[in-house]
């Protein structure tokens, strides 16, 4: 994640370092303090709303990367839970129901990063099917109902868990949204760029601190949109811990 991170903000910084050359090379022989003045205050109104809207964008991915954790926790509890009523069921009655957990858990983990394929959710969905058909086969006995009842509404929350993680997988953030901030970023430094300063060391420092910050905060949007996939993975260890239990 590091590498890939500097890589972004050490490409973006010379980027915005050429833009700055070619600006001033083009308005070196007509500089005012006048302009000067009039551009810093046009850069800060328009850095301000920026800034406002790329802060809004970091809180909406990271709500959207916390949702996911959560709905990968209530996943895994309520697999634990089903793992323990099954185990509790005599003569191995339960072991049809533990069996096709453990075949959606290997179906779910097999590749984790994918969980936008719709082949793999097929295949997870299939064995979560099959998990329904094992606890309603314990109706046979009358004795077991309860315990039916208390897996029936364990999968319910596994299968809620699950759908929400797809659904977040999937979601990310919407194109248009990603025209805006790259966008209003680029419009943001490119004002900075017109900016002259009797230091050149000083103008130079000033665009690379802008659009360093631009950049982690773009990459930091990026990775909590893929909450799965991205360069912080959420780990599938919860849903490995329950595998083992089986």
């Amino acid at each position: 994640m590091w590498g890939l991170l500097i890589l972004v903000v050490t490409a973006s910084c010379a980027t915005a370092l050429l833009i700055a050359w070619g600006v001033g090379r083009g308005r070196a022989h007509r500089i005012t303090h006048s302009d000067d003045d009039k551009v810093g205050v046009k850069i800060g109104a328009a850095f301000g709303v920026y800034g406002i809207i790329l802060g809004f964008a970091v809180v909406v991915a990271q709500q959207a990367y916390t949702d996911a954790q959560y709905s990968l926790r209530q996943e895994a509890g309520a697999a634990v839970s089903a793992v323990h009523v099954a185990q509790a069921l005599p003569d191995g009655a339960g072991q049809p129901t533990l069996d096709g957990l453990a075949a959606y858990l290997k179906a779910d983990l097999a590749d984790w990063s994918a969980l936008s394929d719709t082949a793999l959710v097929s295949t997870s969905a299939s064995a979560l099917d099959q998990v329904y058909v094992a606890v309603q086969d314990l109706s046979v006995n009358p004795a077991f109902s309860s315990a039916q009842q208390a897996l029936f509404t364990a999968l319910i929350q596994v299968d809620s868990g699950r759908t929400n993680r797809i659904l977040v997988s999937r979601d990310g953030t919407p194109a248009f949204t990603w025209i805006l901030l790259v966008g209003g970023g680029a419009l943001v430094i490119a004002m900075a760029a017109l900016l002259h300063f009797e230091s050149n060391r000083l103008r130079i420092l000033l665009l690379v601190g802008m659009t360093a910050l631009i950049s982690v905060a773009l990459f930091t949007i990026w990775a909590l949109s893929n909450p799965f996939a991205g360069p912080i993975p959420i780990d599938s260890e919860p849903l490995a811990h329950v595998l083992q239990r089986i």
